[in-house]
């Protein structure tokens, strides 16, 4: 009665991987359109079985994904599916809702990573790890510290006004004015910077 002797013994490897590799796709499916956190919002259902949805309407139907997103709001109201583990707001009273200081929501590692900011505040997934990365520098970010600080960013600007004036006379005007050059110099940017 043992049912592996039953197998046909021609049952390789490859065919027990090619089955397994179907019932996890199968079991990810089933998940993604039932058992997600997301599941119970309205959109196509392979928009909830994969991030692929978003890149045909963008590589193959050339960047109609706008056009498409739209579509769905249409049919399916102001909150989409529009990927396994994404929504879509149409209406902007939800920006409040999903932006609050104070949310204690877990970020997604993987838009975080692009930054290469592991370790900063902006960069932490946590809330809390966040939360205590950013109380160093809130002194320096308060309202009252940038307020104090404008006196010196408009005495910069007004550096560069002059020096942007002064180099377009007609008297001293002479070779293409560079202005990449006077807007990454030290005058502004870093002057701006280092005074933070």
């Amino acid at each position: 009665m043992n049912i592996l002797r039953e197998i046909p013994i021609r049952l390789c490897r490859v065919d027990v991987v090619i089955v397994l590799s179907l019932v996890v796709l199968a079991l990810r499916i089933i998940r993604r359109l039932f058992f997600h956190p997301l599941s119970s919002f309205p959109g196509p259902r392979l928009a909830a079985i994969s991030s692929y949805y978003k890149t045909y309407y963008e590589v193959v139907k050339d960047g109609a994904l706008l056009d498409q997103i739209d579509y769905m709001h249409a049919v399916y109201g102001p909150v989409v599916r529009v990927g396994p583990n994404e929504l879509h707001f149409a209406d902007y009273r939800a920006y409040f809702d999903i932006y609050s200081v104070g949310l204690h929501l877990t970020k997604d590692p993987k838009f975080y990573s692009c930054f290469g900011a592991g370790g900063s505040a902006f960069g932490a997934i946590d809330p809390y790890a966040s939360k205590a990365r950013r109380a160093f520098m809130h002194i320096f970010l308060s309202r009252r510290a940038v307020i104090n600080l404008e006196p010196m960013i408009q005495q910069k600007i007004q550096r560069l006004i002059t020096r942007l004036a002064s180099a377009h006379e007609p008297t001293t005007f002479s070779l293409p004015f560079a202005v990449l050059h006077w807007t990454s110099s030290p005058h502004i940017c870093s002057d701006i910077v280092w005074m933070l």
